[in-house]
């Protein structure tokens, strides 16, 4: 006599090879596929907003860098700037005192030689 579980494994077997064939249903798998499709598109499109999220965010971000990078720059050009006008102001007074320094000399110079044509 064969064992019980033996018995209940081959009928259980029996059952799945001796199901009934079940004509393939067009209609409803058409429905799932267009279902699965529906929502692969729906999954898709949230994609994509999410990203053209992600890309305003990150435009936003960058136009604010530049901008801030920008006011940097201006700035230091205008920082430049006045340094420059400042040693343009420095060398216009030195040059002034050279010329003052230089006609004082040349009006001792004068004097001298009148004082020494005088002697």
């Amino acid at each position: 006599m064969a064992p019980q579980g033996s018995v209940q494994q081959q009928q259980a077997d029996d059952d799945v090879l001796l199901k009934p064939i079940t004509p393939f249903d067009r209609e409803s798998y058409h429905a799932r596929l267009s279902e699965d499709n529906a929502s692969m598109v729906h999954y898709f499109n949230n994609l994509i907003q999410e990203l053209y999220g992600l890309g305003d965010s990150v435009r936003e971000y960058l136009s604010s860098y530049v901008i801030a990078k920008q006011n940097e720059l201006i700035e230091q050009v205008e920082q430049g700037i006045l340094e420059l006008q400042e040693a343009e102001q420095a060398q216009e007074r030195v040059r002034q005192s050279m010329v003052t320094f230089l006609a004082t000399v040349s009006k001792a110079f004068e004097t001298l030689t009148q004082l020494e044509g005088d002697s």
